[in-house]
Formats: structure tokens, sequence, C-alpha cells
């Protein structure tokens, strides 16, 4: 993460050169063990993040990202960024140099270098159900009683450096 080399900032926002700049000085400073980065409705979110995953597949030694989400919807429009984004080294799609998957009831792929989901559909992986194409519409609106137990399954790695 220390010899990332400059971003290229054609066609990014100062927000977004902002938000990239913020997530790779927490990565290299190691002061904490996630990122929050928060925009306006509009503000590029998504591209942003895609921008982030590229640098860090690509020169920060990461070899697999979770780009997770809380609706179906927004899954398949993340996809459909990964698969428009033009890399800026040499234009080529994202997804042309790394496999951009969803996660599904098959499980995850082995080769792939992003898998994309629904917050629902890794907690069901992680308790070792069944996990369906469609998210139940309810599960926006479900608050539990009580705080939830995750029980891990042996499928999905538990230990954030072997994604």
């Amino acid at each position: 993460m220390r010899t990332l080399p400059p971003l290229e900032i054609a066609g990014l926002r100062p927000a977004q050169i902002e938000a990239i700049a913020g997530v790779e000085r927490s990565l290299v400073e190691q002061r904490f063990d996630r990122s929050l980065i928060q925009m306006a409705t509009g503000a590029g979110k998504t591209y942003t993040a895609v921008t982030s995953c590229y640098r860090l597949l690509k020169y920060g030694g990461f070899k697999r990202i979770l780009f997770l989400v809380d609706r179906n919807n927004l899954a398949t429009q993340a996809l459909g960024e990964f698969q428009n984004y033009a890399i800026p080294d040499d234009g080529r799609r994202f997804t042309e140099v790394h496999n951009v998957d969803l996660l599904t009831g098959a499980g995850m792929v082995g080769s792939s270098s992003v898998v994309i989901s629904t917050i629902q559909r890794v907690y069901a992986a992680l308790r070792g159900e069944q996990v369906t194409a469609d998210d139940d519409p309810q599960l926006d609106g479900y608050v539990p009683d009580q705080p939830v137990t995750v029980a891990y399954s042996a499928a999905l790695p538990r230990r954030p450096s072997t994604w």
C-alpha cells in the first residue's frame, strides 16, 4: 500500500479524489481495519468504489474484494459499473482484467476478484443456509427483536486477509 502510484484523476470529481485518497491513507497508516466513504446521492460512490477496487487489486496486493449492497437492484447496478469501468492503464474494461461475480446459490467462484452480494445473501451463506436468487423484499424493513448472532460457515473465509 505504501508504494501505490499516484491516482489518475482524469474524469474524477474532487469528492471522489478525496474519498479514494482517504481510504488509501487509512490503509497505509493501518489505524483501522475498515473504511467508510460517505458521499451525497449522485456523487459517484459506485464509480469511486470501483476505482478503489481496481487500485487495491492492481497495486495494493489485494486478491479478493467483497462488494456489499443491501438490495438486489444495487448489486445489478454495481455489476454494470464494474463491466463499464475503463481502467486508466489501457482502457480495457475492468471485467476484462478481473473476474467480477455475483454471490449465488452455487457459492463463491474461486477465480473471482470481486464478489458482489447483498447483505442478506452473505448472512445466509455465513449461516450455511441456501442462498436464493432473490432477496425477500420484506427484509428491508425488518427489525430483529434481539441482537442477531452469526454462526460462520467454513465455505466462506472468516479472516479479511483471505479475501
